[in-house]
């Protein structure tokens, strides 16, 4: 696909989490999106291929905290050294991206941003970008949050679920559907009857969304965090951190996904795991004839 005419679009990367559950393999210092669990690439860096066909690399921006930095820019050289933000504690991922469209929107105020996990499993590249240009245009209306729902393939407990509505939209490439609610990490019971019912997608907690449309969720459900935001830019580097450390910690899905009533979600069918635990390695990596799951180089036979 070539690189979008859309010169308002901008992608943001989250790169900054902590990756425990694949622990000890993945670590506080050198979390999942820094492995190479699925080729050659690591998984930030493969997020990074992904997207960089679609925008100019001026349009593409990181954030990550103090202390992963470093890696960041070892492995994204492309990325601006401007386009890595960093936290200098993390916040979880509304400050998080609340901190970005802060940055792009004093920037460009007519830009219009998506922000993406650096750490999800994509195998099918091409789908991944029809969605992803898809939810820009119907996010460029400037009216409506837009979020990307995985079609389930099994109950998962371990997930968060979007309950969908009315189809709205006919026009684009990909229907678009009403957001009736999120449900966080339902119990087995509920997470089967979700899927027998047709009507629940798993959250991959991507968003996409005008940036005044951002901003005004940010000042409707978490006021705070923007106001915080706001003073930053006023500051030295030393008094912004100050400030920063006293921001609520809070996941976007919580504080605004939960709470507004513009969300509409385009589904993404392009075999998407998020590899949150052991057990998902198992079920997306072939496995031996004695049922072993190898990742990278290992000696000696594969049995």
């Amino acid at each position: 696909m070539a690189k979008t005419s859309a010169k308002n679009y901008y992608i943001v990367i989250l790169a900054g989490g902590g990756g425990t559950r694949l622990w000890p393999k993945s670590r506080q210092l050198l979390p999942k999106q820094f492995l190479k669990l699925v080729g050659e690439q690591t998984l930030l860096q493969e997020t990074f291929l992904r997207i960089e066909n679609f925008l100019p690399r001026e349009n593409i921006y990181v954030i990550t905290n103090k202390e992963q930095v470093g890696e960041v820019r070892k492995e994204l050289p492309k990325v601006l050294a401007q386009n890595v933000l960093v936290e200098s504690v993390g916040k979880n991922t509304a400050p998080a991206i609340g901190l970005a469209i802060k940055t792009i929107s004093d920037k460009n105020p007519e830009a219009i941003i998506g922000s993406f996990a650096s750490d999800h499993l994509i195998k099918n590249k091409e789908e991944f970008l029809n969605v992803i240009e898809a939810g820009f245009s119907e996010a460029a209306k400037g009216k409506n949050i837009v979020t990307v729902g995985i079609p389930p393939s099994k109950a998962d407990n371990g997930l968060g679920y979007i309950h969908i509505g009315k189809q709205l939209d006919t026009s684009l490439k990909k229907p678009v559907f009403a957001v009736r609610s999120f449900v966080e990490k339902p119990d087995l019971t509920l997470a089967k009857a979700f899927v027998a019912s047709g009507e629940y997608f798993w959250n991959a907690s991507y968003f996409i969304a005008s940036a005044q449309t951002f901003i005004t969720a940010y000042k409707n459900f978490l006021p705070k965090v923007w106001d915080v935001l706001e003073k930053m830019t006023q500051l030295a580097p030393g008094e912004q951190e100050k400030l920063w450390r006293k921001v609520t910690s809070i996941a976007i899905d919580y504080g605004i996904m939960e709470k507004a009533k513009n969300i509409v979600m385009i589904a993404g069918d392009f075999s998407w795991s998020d590899l949150g635990n052991w057990p998902i390695l198992y079920e997306v990596f072939p496995a031996s004839v004695n049922g072993n799951v190898f990742l990278g180089e290992v000696a000696g036979k594969h049995v």
